[in-house]
């Protein structure tokens, strides 16, 4: 079967937004209010932030069945669902957890709540701020996860932007197959950050998001002093590649990423910004300490 056409609220509310998902967490001071020369952090999230893959955790633990079907629909459908076809998999997916599964947005939340943080990780950002950091997250997972997460941690003041996919909680109405009864829930829609109509035309990245291109724009926005730059993933390496002699970028050890610039050296490509790796919260949170001073 043909994956679900997007419904007329996921459709509207992603007509709505300005071009992409960008937003602004309330509490967070800006660096534009500060002042330039601040130190910027940029957070990748699965992974990073988090100690989990977002996505594949809220399958995982709520509807393991769907783990299984996300392969074979990579293997079986890949025009699709394949390579850098991620969100487009994922609506699929957890449209199926709400309508056949029937995981309600409550359910979701809670799952969230209880994904694997690093407690240094906290303790970090927190200390990060507290020093006059500018922090945001640019993530390939979704802005309903992103933000449920921050709010559980109590760290949304702390980052000032998130650019990710757009999340929307859409209404939903189904029957109880014991009772009958009518239950009215949400189902959580994804569309991608960088609009279809609009590629971003970068070789490296998916075609939903290419993380080099916003932090370019974020650079450009707040003229920091120096940019580090936390990440794991294959989609953190175009990024990486636009660092600057003086920024840092923490790579996550035996992650894409890391493997990516191990490489840089064999090739004898060289690799502007400084290196620092890290295996747990520990490691990351000493390196970030490093870098920010």
């Amino acid at each position: 079967a043909a994956p679900p056409a997007p419904r007329a609220g996921v459709a509207a509310t992603s007509v709505l937004r300005t071009t992409m998902w960008l937003s602004r967490c309330a509490g967070a001071s800006l660096a534009a209010d500060k002042g330039e020369g601040n130190v910027l952090v940029v957070w990748d999230f699965d992974w990073s932030l988090v100690n989990e893959n977002s996505d594949t955790y809220v399958l995982r633990e709520l509807a393991p069945a769907l783990t299984d079907e996300m392969k074979q629909l990579q293997a079986e459908r890949p025009a699709i669902f394949g390579k850098g076809k991620w969100t487009a998999l994922m609506d699929h997916l957890l449209t199926k957890l709400g309508e056949e599964h029937m995981v309600g947005r409550r359910q979701i939340e809670h799952c969230l709540e209880g994904i694997p943080v690093f407690v240094e990780v906290i303790q970090v950002v927190r200390e990060l701020a507290g020093r006059g950091c500018e922090q945001r997250i640019l993530s390939d997972a979704n802005s309903v996860f992103i933000d449920e997460v921050l709010r559980a941690a109590s760290l949304k003041r702390h980052f000032s932007a998130v650019a990710t996919n757009f999340g929307a909680w859409e209404p939903y109405m189904r029957e109880d197959h014991d009772d009958h009864a009518t239950h009215n829930d949400d189902i959580l829609r994804v569309a991608p950050y960088q609009p279809r109509d609009r590629p971003h035309g970068c070789p490296r990245c998916p075609e939903n998001l290419c993380k080099g291109a916003v932090l370019d724009q974020w650079r450009a926005e707040l003229r920091p002093r120096r940019v580090v730059y936390v990440g794991d993933g294959s989609g953190d390496f175009c990024p990486c590649l636009r660092l600057r002699a003086g920024d840092t970028v923490c790579a996550r050890s035996g992650f894409p990423l890391a493997k990516k610039l191990e490489a840089m050296k064999d090739d004898a490509k060289v690799l502007d910004a400084r290196v620092a790796y890290w295996e747990d919260g520990a490691e990351l949170a000493r390196a970030l300490r490093a870098a920010a001073n």
